[in-house]
């Protein structure tokens, strides 16, 4: 596991109390999951797929998948996140796995969901972590993630919003995205700025191409 990659997983197993209750208490957070997941789901259309939750920290986002009958399987990192998703979720699977180190089979899902993770992946290897999903999905299926709107990367510093550990972050440009997209036909981006929660973001919605 690259370094930035196994600091930011340690921290979040120190930080994991403190992420689950912050995110539990931002409604306005809740209501934009909703959103997405609404137009994610619109855009699936292959039944009889799982829908992969890369890096599902709590397990709230399986929660609305599952509220919607599509079956999700959890995949994160971070032991202690996990755990809060087995206490959410205790029937859906999940799996713990690093998305430097990819482990899935070709064409397992009809969707992956990455809300709030790609931006800890190296720029450098982002790419190939983009390459691998495309091709864990089946031709048509659809993914969805937001990526932190900027330029650079870098360690944070430790602050009372990160629980006071640090974690990686990565920063891009829309047309950076784009072009990383390489195999996916672009369906959507658009862009959401919550004042007093740091940079812009954007959210991506796009189609894998057949392989």
């Amino acid at each position: 596991m690259i370094q930035e990659v196994q600091i930011t997983a340690d921290s979040y197993d120190q930080i994991a109390p403190y992420v689950v209750h912050l995110t539990g208490r931002q409604r306005e957070g809740r209501r934009i999951s909703q959103t997405w997941v609404d137009r994610f789901l619109d855009a699936f259309p292959i039944p009889g797929f799982p829908i992969l939750d890369l890096g599902c920290g709590d397990g709230r986002d399986l929660e609305l998948f599952r509220s919607r009958g599509v079956q999700g399987i959890g995949m994160d990192v971070s032991r202690t996140m996990l755990q809060y998703a087995r206490r959410r979720q205790p029937y859906v699977s999940l799996v713990r796995m690093d998305m430097m180190s990819w482990g899935w089979k070709p064409r397992s899902f009809g969707g992956v969901w990455a809300s709030g993770v790609i931006y800890h992946v190296p720029r450098d290897s982002l790419g190939e972590v983009v390459e691998c999903i495309r091709k864990t999905l089946v031709p048509g299926g659809v993914f969805y993630f937001n990526y932190l709107v900027g330029s650079g990367e870098g360690m944070d510093q430790p602050s009372s919003s990160s629980g006071g550990y640090p974690r990686f972050f990565a920063y891009y440009q829309r047309l950076e995205i784009k072009r990383i997209l390489k195999g996916f036909h672009f369906l959507s981006c658009e862009s959401q700025h919550r004042k007093g929660f740091g940079p812009e973001v954007d959210h991506v919605l796009a189609v894998a191409t057949a392989l």
